[in-house]
């Protein structure tokens, strides 16, 4: 009996191992953003962006309150913003020379003056990437990193730490790095990466919630060289397949049409960007990408969904002239259940654990079964023979 049982218990675990083989990377995934669940989030798109008529409502009423108000400085930030929002950079400039006009008188506010010349600079450089990046007239760049230099000097905290990063990649850009074999990230980090990385320092870290700044407080939700700069602060940061999502996305980005800002970058050097293999990584961490990759298809997909659904939410109050700037019961109706869990991907991984947790329950259920059964003979046997001893007797 005890044979027979042991026999069946091995051959159930047998029959579980090569579907728990697969699940390490779908594991790790769900582990790491546990740690990291805004980063997630920020790669797959499930953060807030507002549509184009939030933006025309707001710059339609902070321009009449100007008129009215005029030293009400926050106004000309507001009104600054949409326009940049709005792709209109130059008319956002243009805000901030009329910001400058009114803090002028009033040398000591380093909050306003922090905010003009890191607004400024910052519409400065969308104006020079959406006039079409012309290196041959650099000059407007620079003067947006000269201000981005100042906006931190006053306050270099501000915004997570986010203008610090977008220094270095204006800088990157003004003087990018030559004679590289591979597109370089803008932070310099892939040249630290020898065979695999170990944890990271703490400014690892500074730079990942930096860079998750830049995307959604920013521009650069679409940005290559953002994502490029972030997969590798993850995986120096021993974050791979978090990594590994952003390694994704930038195939996405490429995928639509996206190109980094290195100069003379070609198609094929674009493609080695989403190579895992130049970063090195161990042979063993290969094996669950199928899975990280699901959990990005559907993560995407998921955050599409919810972005549409907050937009259509968003036009269908703002056409029936509402706001949430001016109206405090705009939400009221919105329901947002937030993102999924990892975990709870319906991905290969999870559809595998789901499998084995209903294995391992059969198994159980068969053994205790069997162990019945077996106990039913021998109290039979041992009945009979109790009887047939008290009638020899």
């Amino acid at each position: 009996m005890c044979r027979l049982l042991y026999v069946l218990f091995l051959a159930a675990l047998l029959s579980l191992s090569p579907a728990h083989a697969c699940l390490w990377d779908s594991d790790t995934l769900a582990t790491e953003a546990k740690g990291l669940p805004d980063v997630v989030q920020v790669i797959t798109g499930r953060f807030e962006r507002n549509p184009p008529l939030f933006y025309e409502m707001r710059l339609a009423r902070v321009s009449k309150e100007i008129q009215s108000q005029p030293a009400k400085l926050e106004l000309y930030d507001d009104a600054a913003v949409a326009c940049d929002r709005l792709h209109r950079s130059r008319e956002a400039i243009v805000w901030m020379a009329k910001k400058r006009a009114q803090l002028k008188p009033f040398p000591q506010d380093k909050e306003h003056w922090y905010r003009y010349h890191a607004n400024l600079g910052t519409f400065q450089a969308h104006d020079w990437l959406r006039s079409g990046a012309n290196r041959k007239n650099i000059s407007q760049m620079k003067s947006a990193r000269d201000h981005i230099a100042r906006a931190i000097k006053i306050n270099p905290d501000a915004h997570f730490g986010r203008e610090k990063y977008q220094l270095m990649a204006m800088e990157w850009i003004i003087k990018p790095p030559k004679n590289m074999t591979v597109i370089p990230d803008f932070l310099g980090l892939s040249s630290k990466i020898d065979g695999f990385p170990t944890s990271g320092p703490k400014t690892q870290r500074e730079a990942i919630r930096g860079l998750c700044g830049l995307i959604t407080l920013g521009a650069a939700w679409e940005s290559v060289d953002v994502y490029h700069a972030l997969e590798f602060a993850l995986t120096l940061d021993r974050e791979s397949s978090v990594a590994h999502l952003a390694n994704l996305r930038i195939a996405e980005l490429l995928r639509d049409g996206r190109h980094t800002l290195y100069p003379g970058a070609t198609r094929d050097d674009e493609h080695s960007m989403v190579n895992s293999e130049f970063l090195n990584l161990p042979p063993q961490e290969d094996m669950g990408w199928k899975e990280t990759d699901a959990a990005f298809m559907y993560l995407r997909r998921e955050a599409d969904e919810w972005q549409a659904k907050r937009t259509a939410y968003m036009v269908e109050h703002l056409k029936a002239g509402r706001h949430p700037d001016t109206d405090a019961t705009f939400w009221t109706a919105w329901k947002d259940y937030g993102p999924p869990a990892i975990g709870e991907i319906p991905t290969q991984g999870n559809i595998l654990r789901k499998q084995d947790n209903l294995s391992l329950t059969l198994m159980f259920v068969g053994l205790f079964g069997i162990v019945l059964l077996l106990w039913r003979i021998w109290a039979k046997k041992r009945k009979r023979l109790a009887a047939q001893t008290y009638e020899f007797h």
